[in-house]
Formats: C-alpha cells, structure tokens, sequence
C-alpha cells in the first residue's frame, strides 16, 4: 500500500481527508447502521453529518479558489437533471430525489478537494481495516458463535438482525450458511467495495502490496457473491490486455 507524505505541515489537511473518505464510506445508504437501520436516530444522524460535509467542501472550495472542470460539471447538471425529470415525469418529488442530486453535487466538490490518485491510497488503508474486521467478524461467527449473544443486535428496515461489532455485521439468521457482510447491507454490496479497492490496488497506486491485495480477495470468497467471484478474473484478463 502507497503511503501517504503525513510531514507536519500537512498533518491535519491528512487526517481530514483521511476522515472525509471515511464518511463516504461509513454513513453511505450501503451500510446497514447508516443506510437500511430500522432505528431512524441513525439516519437523522447520517443527515447531518452530509449536510456538515457539504457545507465543509463547498468552505474549502471557496476559500481555495479552486477552479471547476467543466466536464465535471456539465456531467454533475446532466445526472441531476435527469434525476429531477425522473421526478417529474412520475410526479413525485420525495426527498430521495432531492438528497441524490445532493449527493452528487458533494461528489463534484470532493473530486476537487481530493484527486484520484489520493482518494484511492485513502480508500485503500480505510478498506483494508474494513476487510480485516469483517474477517475477524466472519471467523468468530463460524468458530466462536457463542461469543456472538454477548454483543448488541441492530435491525435493518426489513426487520432483519445483525450481531454488530459497529466496523462489521453478521447475520443472526443466517441458516447455517455464513456470509460475510462487513458493514453493509449485503454482501453483495461488500464485494463491489472490495472490487473498487483491488481495481485502485492493480491500475491507481503505484506500489501495490500483494498482502493487501490477499486480504481483498479472502474478504470476497467469504461474501459467497457470485458478481465477487468472477470480478478477480476480468480484472486479470483486464490487466493482461492493457499489458
């Protein structure tokens, strides 16, 4: 993994965008205690920390200077256009539509503040503590079930249950056929995280590590999620073709 230059002068601009790629990725509706919790409280909570977050890159934007790349922003109009015909045209006009074109208009501004090359070494320390947690997790759950009724229970909006270590879940009714969730909603939505970190591991950063790269690929055997099976391979066959 490509470390990051944490010198004195940028030590507190690190930890911020460090904590920024974290919030992404924590309080995004992907996450079971953000996204699908049956307990509201903590979807109020995601509301705000977003607002704060929005309020925080449009400060820093202003305060850079910095200037908008018209294609960014063409593209970011366009999506949020399209999103708000969508809603006109089946006449309705819940939040959801509005909090998407939010969200999208936070991406833009994100992609100003943190470049690609940066976001990915970011992502990739946050989803390699992320893998390793939800693999912890998923061996406990196998080996060390009795472990598992100490631990508080939280409940998506489907009424399912979740045994919570708060940086991953597991499925109290899993039928004897364990999954490893992480902190998502599905472990289908786990592998495309997992994906993203092997795509940044084998074309972004520049010193790729092969123990992380393991970690990434162990987490994805244990989702069971066919789309993470066969992910690895393409990219391979990717890989070869642009070598």
């Amino acid at each position: 993994m490509e470390s990051v230059n944490f010198n004195v002068k940028n030590k507190l601009k690190d930890y911020i965008d460090l904590l920024i790629v974290l919030i992404t990725i924590v309080i995004s509706d992907d996450t079971i205690l953000f996204g699908t919790n049956k307990n509201t409280q903590f979807i109020k909570i995601k509301y705000c920390i977003i607002i704060l977050l929005f309020f925080y890159l449009i400060l820093n934007y202003l305060i850079k200077k910095k200037k908008v790349n018209t294609n960014l922003f063409f593209i970011t109009i366009t999506l949020s256009i399209l999103i708000m015909f969508t809603s006109l045209i089946n006449n309705d006009f819940r939040f959801g539509y509005f909090y998407r074109c939010g969200i999208l208009v936070i991406g833009m501004f994100l992609s100003l503040k943190i470049p690609l090359h940066r976001f990915a070494i970011l992502y990739d320390k946050i989803m390699e503590v992320l893998a390793v947690f939800s693999l912890i997790g998923y061996f406990i759950s196998i080996s060390f079930s009795q472990i598992l009724k100490y631990l508080p229970i939280i409940y998506n909006s489907a009424n399912n249950a979740f045994y919570t270590l708060l940086l991953t879940n597991i499925s109290v009714n899993h039928g004897g056929f364990h999954r490893n969730y992480g902190l998502f909603r599905e472990p289908g939505v786990f592998q495309l995280y997992l994906i993203v970190a092997l795509l940044f591991q084998m074309f972004i950063i520049h010193n790729p590590k092969l123990k992380t790269q393991i970690i990434y690929l162990i987490a994805l055997l244990t989702t069971f999620s066919t789309t993470g099976y066969n992910a690895p391979h393409c990219q391979d066959n990717f890989s070869a073709f642009l070598s």
